[in-house]
């Protein structure tokens, strides 16, 4: 039997991947009302807060496909080919995205959107790299001392 650790890398990814449709079925002007809050809360224009958005939805997007993949095979994560396989992934789900969001009232798709979900992704899955990078060498730190 699989433990709940296994279970809860699947539904990230899926929870990250409604939430950013959820947010890009908005209208035009409910999205804008919502980012123009966010931007008088952080102190920033309203693009540079939508960008902003574009990359944490992503990174965290990345990050939760990067552990899906380490559940899948925790002993041989750190190949070449599960970052770029989260990338792509991550790259799909962009333009995805962004074609549905042509789709919503006052909504709009740009390339440039599909660049900027890309690198947050890329954040997402170097954090965890990182991250599990970290905690591996500490695990075999105990287990030499």
């Amino acid at each position: 039997m699989k433990g709940l650790k296994y279970h809860w890398r699947i539904i990230f990814p899926i929870f990250f991947a409604l939430l950013i449709w959820f947010f890009s079925s908005r209208n035009g002007e409910q999205s804008d009302n919502q980012s123009l809050s966010i931007a008088a809360m952080l102190g920033l224009s309203n693009v540079v807060t939508r960008k902003l958005a574009h990359v944490v939805a992503f990174g965290c997007l990345g990050y939760a496909i990067s552990s899906y993949q380490k559940g899948k095979n925790p002993d041989n994560y750190l190949r070449r080919s599960n970052p770029i396989i989260a990338t792509i992934f991550s790259g799909i789900y962009a333009a995805i995205d962004e074609i549905h969001q042509l789709t919503v009232p006052g909504r709009s798709a740009e390339f440039r959107d599909i660049i900027i979900d890309i690198f947050g992704a890329i954040c997402g899955i170097l954090i965890y790299i990182i991250i599990f990078t970290f905690i591996r060498r500490r695990r075999l730190r105990k287990m030499i001392a």
